[in-house]
């Protein structure tokens, strides 16, 4: 869900009594979409830290975030690649970044599914 999306959603919300089901489904759906967000984030401060050796203090001033949050988020994403599926796209993710723009390194390995 966009930004736009979300900022829709949230104006949505606020004009619904809230014991209606279609205030409960939009703020379910913001929830979700922040969900969504949080997450991106948290591979990007993992990516950075992790392939591009970006110290976490770096990141957190980028980013305008606690040094916590920051680490907090890396730890996440570490902890999510205890699943085959999500590590081995986190190993094509950190391949692109590592592999010139034009590169098939990424292209020649296996498709991302559940065995």
């Amino acid at each position: 869900m966009s930004s736009h999306e979300q900022q829709k959603v949230r104006e949505h919300s606020v004009e619904l009594p809230l014991e209606t089901d279609e205030a409960l489904a939009a703020l379910a759906g913001a929830a979700v979409g922040e969900a969504r967000s949080r997450r991106a984030a948290d591979a990007a401060f993992y990516l950075a830290h992790v392939e591009g050796s970006a110290p976490l203090r770096e990141l957190a001033r980028a980013s305008g975030r606690p040094v916590s949050s920051v680490h907090r988020a890396v730890r996440r994403v570490e902890a999510m690649r205890d699943d085959p599926l999500l590590d081995r796209a986190f190993d094509a993710l950190g391949d692109a970044l590592r592999a010139p723009a034009a590169s098939p390194a990424v292209r020649g390995r296996a498709p991302l599914t559940r065995s």
